[in-house]
């Protein structure tokens, strides 16, 4: 049995055709457009699902790269920082070796001890350092300086006839104590009354009331380190150590604070003219204790669950609040021992720099493999970019000359059917009335 064609169906079946090949020439026209082969799910689902894979991999590893750039540059940084602490710390030793002679006048001992103290400056200047806002040697604490150096200033107003106001106000001291270093390096507090006393007419009183205080605070101690305060007949105060020879400094101490003198016996009238030929006085004292340091790790990640700590923390580079060798310990030892013109001292403090300036020698050699291994992170992150870009060119981007021979050959083909429904379709009414 023959089927039955009629023209509608003919022009159905043509205009289905034109539309075939023109959806097929629109699909590599805009595969043209974006140079890519796959513009939409349905172009290639399988190889859809590997270019997101590939698209994701890609975007952690930009991340993990900007990681690996932050943490070189912090590594920089610490290393500049840590050199700029060894060249400080090198000359605090030449210093100290020059400070060890006793050859030197006293104005050279004064011109080292304040180069000290501008060196002790630069020191926490230096472990105050911050790379884009945050101190790199403070831990994870990065908003909080870990070190602070207190200054303040004694103005002393001491005349005769006047009054002695004995007080520890301007110093930083939880207990505002006056403080009696003996010989063998112990230390008495002696607490006085805040009483005013004049010193034309009350000096016999103050100095008696400093006596018994004294004495009292040196029952404490041990025979061998015992000392002994009596008043001379010119009100003066005169401090006997255990071995009956006079000696021992009085000084007024606070947490981070020191104004002092030395002496074997101090009588009234030097506490007019001493204190007031030096005043005013900004006297300054290095603390071994910093209680805003911290010495836990930034880590950076610098590849899937790795992550590698980055910083160095204080206590590597200045030493622990504990450490013999802390090196404002040191500072504070040194300077001291200048103004005692304790040459011995001086010297025995070298082997305390020395190990410091070896302790962040060794720091410095463990930050160096520690950038070795954040730029070998970089070499193997710019590696795996490259390998993740071929695979996601190979699954999106489209074979451009393949491309444009498929385009040419759709137009050809859609022309052609163009050409042929022209002819297909062209009777009209007229045709059949002939």
């Amino acid at each position: 049995m023959n089927n039955r064609i009629t023209q509608n169906m003919i022009s159905s079946q043509l205009l289905r055709n034109l539309n075939t090949n023109l959806n097929r020439m629109s699909t590599y026209q805009d595969q043209m457009a974006t140079s890519r082969k796959i513009n939409k799910p349905s172009d290639d689902p399988v190889g859809l699902s590997y270019a997101m894979r590939y698209r994701s991999d890609l975007t952690a590893n930009d991340q993990y790269q900007q990681n690996v750039d932050s943490a070189n540059s912090w590594l920089d940084f610490t290393d500049t920082m840590m050199g700029q602490a060894n060249d400080v710390l090198q000359r605090i030793r030449e210093l100290t070796v020059q400070a060890a002679q006793g050859s030197n006048p006293d104005t050279a001992m004064q011109s080292i001890k304040s180069e000290l103290l501008q060196l002790t400056d630069q020191l926490v200047t230096v472990g105050n350092s911050q790379f884009n806002g945050k101190y790199v040697f403070n831990g994870q604490m990065t908003d909080v300086a870990p070190y602070n150096k207190q200054v303040t200033q004694v103005q002393p107003s001491i005349s005769v006839g006047g009054t002695v106001d004995v007080s520890t106000a301007n110093v930083t001291n939880a207990n505002n104590k006056l403080s009696l270093r003996i010989d063998n390096g112990q230390e008495l507090n002696i607490q006085l009354p805040p009483t005013d006393y004049s010193v034309s007419g009350g000096a016999a009183q103050f100095a008696t009331d400093l006596q018994n205080a004294i004495n009292a605070a040196a029952s404490s101690l041990s025979p061998a380190s015992s000392a002994s305060v009596t008043v001379g007949p010119a009100n003066e105060l005169v401090i006997t150590s255990s071995n009956g020879g006079p000696g021992g400094r009085i000084e007024i101490t606070g947490g981070t604070m020191a104004y002092q003198w030395l002496s074997k016996s101090r009588d009234m009238s030097d506490l007019v003219q001493t204190p007031n030929t030096q005043a005013p006085t900004t006297v300054t004292k290095m603390s071994a204790q910093f209680s805003n340091s911290d010495t836990k790790d930034i880590n950076f990640e610098i590849a899937t669950g790795i992550k590698m700590p980055v910083n160095i923390t204080g206590d590597k580079i200045f030493g622990k609040s504990t450490d013999s060798d802390n090196v404002f310990r040191v500072m504070n030892e040194l300077v001291n021992s200048i103004d005692r013109s304790d040459y011995s001292g001086v010297s025995d403090l070298l082997g305390k720099l020395d190990s410091r300036i070896n302790k962040g020698l060794e720091v410095r050699a463990e930050l160096g493999a520690k950038s070795n291994r954040v730029q070998l992170s970089a070499d193997r992150l710019s590696d795996i970019s490259t390998n993740l870009q071929a695979l996601q060119s190979k699954t999106e981007d489209a074979d451009m000359a393949e491309l444009i021979t498929n385009l040419k050959t759709a137009e050809n083909v859609y022309n052609a059917s163009l050409s042929v429904g022209s002819k297909v379709i062209s009777p009209t009414l007229v045709d059949f009335l002939r």
